[in-house]
């Protein structure tokens, strides 16, 4: 299909057709709104998009780098009728349905983007995986952490770390956040990092905040950053062999 994007009407019909979800009569999938001239619009540079399944966050990231490097338009991280017509073209992911066949939308913000707030802008389901993906395009792997889930749930790393775009850019810490809470064998986060415990990815928030206040953490390299964590970090770092 041709990469597009919903304008108000089809913005307006999307937003209808979430909270009907919620209701006691659920509309029909609205497909037609994704090639209607009535509520969407094409992009100059005829872009193909293929529904494809994604095994995570870092997949889905990947492939809409890849699809919207060919996109004419200037700050499309900022269209928001972009990023509902693709959270749209890849709802079945994005909203799966419940044992009892019910979808379960939540908060508008999964699906069409506050672009003029970032603390809120990350939870686009799309959107937030894409822009940090962007960030480290030059070595995309650093921010695994941040990108390792499932689309549908982004789950409680995300929630504690991509709320702060000083996070999110900072090479070094993305780079310890992933060495400390992914398990490189599996590709999955590490028992009790997503916790309340210490050590956890709250706990690294919390003391990135403290760091912040005495040095400057975007001038750091991920080595120095390990050295400087608290012993109850521990337990998170990679054996050494």
């Amino acid at each position: 299909m041709k990469l597009r994007k919903l304008n108000a009407a089809g913005l307006e019909e999307f937003e209808r057709f979430l909270d009907s979800l919620t209701s006691e009569t659920p509309l029909s999938f609205p497909d037609a709104l994704l090639i209607d001239q009535a509520t969407s619009e094409p992009l100059a540079g005829d872009i193909d998009v293929e529904r494809k399944r994604f095994g995570s966050r870092f997949d889905a990231a990947k492939y809409l780098n890849e699809v919207l490097a060919r996109a004419e338009m200037a700050e499309l991280e900022k269209d928001k009728g972009l990023w509902a017509w693709l959270s749209l073209f890849f709802f079945d992911q994005l909203c799966v349905p419940d044992g009892s066949g019910q979808r379960k939308p939540g908060a508008r913000a999964k699906w069409i983007p506050e672009t003029d707030d970032y603390r809120r802008y990350y939870r686009h389901l799309l959107a937030g995986p894409y822009l940090i993906y962007r960030s480290h395009h030059d070595n995309p792997a650093r921010a695994f952490v941040l990108l390792c889930g499932p689309l549908d749930r982004p789950g409680e790393i995300v929630e504690q770390l991509a709320s702060r775009q000083e996070i999110v850019a900072n090479k070094a810490v993305l780079e310890t956040a992933t060495n400390l809470y992914i398990d490189s064998e599996t590709g999955h986060p590490k028992r009790g990092a997503a916790g309340k415990t210490r050590g956890s990815a709250r706990r690294f928030a919390e003391i990135l905040n403290q760091f912040d206040v005495t040095w400057d953490l975007s001038i750091m390299e991920s080595s120095d950053l390990v050295k400087m964590l608290p012993k109850e970090f521990e337990k998170f770092r990679v054996p050494k062999k």
